[in-house]
């Protein structure tokens, strides 16, 4: 069984993510991972090959999509799905 990639905020965030139902800023928000936090989301995609956005699994009925300048990976993203 393959292991489920992650991303964490990087440190640097401070202010906190918002969560976006796509991968842009024109998208609505559905969540926000406060700035501190230490928690692990699923990766599910990515929005292109060299991914500037991540889709997660924001919480157990929540998708949604992270920019990947504020987030680090945590496992391979080999084969993650491109949406």
């Amino acid at each position: 069984m393959t292991s489920v990639p992650q991303l964490s905020l990087k440190v640097s965030t401070t202010l906190g993510l918002n969560v976006r139902s796509g991968p842009g800023t024109a998208h609505a928000k559905v969540g926000f991972i406060p700035g501190g936090s230490s928690t692990k989301y699923d990766i599910l995609a990515k929005n292109v090959a060299t991914a500037t956005w991540y889709q997660i699994r924001f919480s157990a009925s929540v998708t949604g999509w992270v920019h990947a300048n504020y987030v680090q990976t945590h496992g391979s993203l080999v084969g993650l799905p491109v949406r």
